[in-house]
């Protein structure tokens, strides 16, 4: 039954594929293509700052003291994934006023040398209209800014982690070659930076606090620990400064497509004739029915 109403609508279920298909040429004639740049990376060997067997005989002095004695590394590869698209990463990349203009190049007009507001599109004047209607606040444009950039990279640095080998992919998508390979290359070393600054200066604090906590300690043991644990955070600090990355190493270093790898013709075109045929197709079915009650 259900085949016999196919083969008796095939003209209307083909020309709905066709249209869709139609339809599917003009968005890909319009699109704009993307390359990818991508990397892997890995965590980071772990460095040691302090053996074992001096950590074991001074533990139970150092909590004694109030001292933590802990030489093992924080696992930095999700803190290095969440710094990838963190605000304090946008704002170190928005001090760059050419990288702003080359990621939003529709906000900036380069004949005036200054940023305006871009004309709406039809979507988002639709969304403004209902939030106007809904009595929702509506926000005020402003120039693109770091929040704007956490934003970008919220939405277009992808994330996938493998489940045969400790590694993480990064990549990202933009029409320009160059540009992805470029961009993708400053985020990695950004990021780094980021989380290495910041331990260097959780490292720096506590050498001051433990040099001053060395000028008041007179207990013979608790003075060890402090030495002990001093010494531990000054070659940690000096590991920190070594030019080798930091949280992260890289397994695959920053490499672009050849070829753009979105729209992809031959799956869109595809997906629109099989929408095209399963849209004729459920109207021819509900056509039939509706026939069907009006007897």
């Amino acid at each position: 039954m259900g085949l016999d109403i196919v083969l008796r609508n095939w003209r209307r279920t083909a020309l709905v594929a066709a249209l869709c298909v139609l339809a599917a040429i003009v968005y890909l004639a319009t699109a704009t293509y993307k390359y990818r740049a991508e990397m892997r990376v890995m965590q980071a060997p772990t460095q040691t700052t302090s053996s074992s067997q001096q950590m074991n005989a001074l533990s139970g002095i150092a909590a004694i003291a109030g001292i933590s004695m802990s030489g093992s590394e924080t696992d930095l590869l999700p803190l290095y994934v969440e710094g990838l698209r963190s605000l304090a990463v946008a704002r170190e990349l928005a001090r760059d006023p050419v990288l702003m203009r080359a990621l939003f190049p529709g906000e900036w007009d380069s004949q005036a040398g200054r940023w305006r507001e871009p004309p709406a599109s039809l979507p988002s004047r639709l969304k403004s209209g209902l939030r106007s209607a809904l009595g929702a606040p509506m926000a005020k444009w402003r120039p693109p800014g770091e929040r704007e950039l956490r934003d970008f990279l919220v939405k277009n640095i992808e994330v996938e982690t493998s489940t045969k080998a400790p590694l993480t992919l990064v990549y990202f998508e933009h029409p320009d070659r160059k540009f992805a390979l470029d961009f993708l290359t400053r985020l990695d070393r950004a990021t780094d930076n980021l989380l290495r600054n910041r331990a260097e200066l959780r490292a720096s604090a506590s050498i001051r606090y433990l040099s001053g906590e060395l000028t008041r300690v007179e207990l013979a043991e608790h003075r060890a620990a402090l030495v002990a644990n001093l010494a531990e955070q000054e070659q940690r600090r000096m590991l920190i400064r070594s030019p080798l990355p930091y949280a992260v190493e890289v397994f695959d270093p920053p490499s672009v497509s050849n070829a753009t790898v979105t729209p992809q013709p031959p799956i869109v075109l595809l997906g629109a004739g099989i929408l095209g045929i399963l849209i004729g197709i459920g109207w021819s079915v509900v056509d039939v029915m509706r026939d069907r009650r009006g007897r």
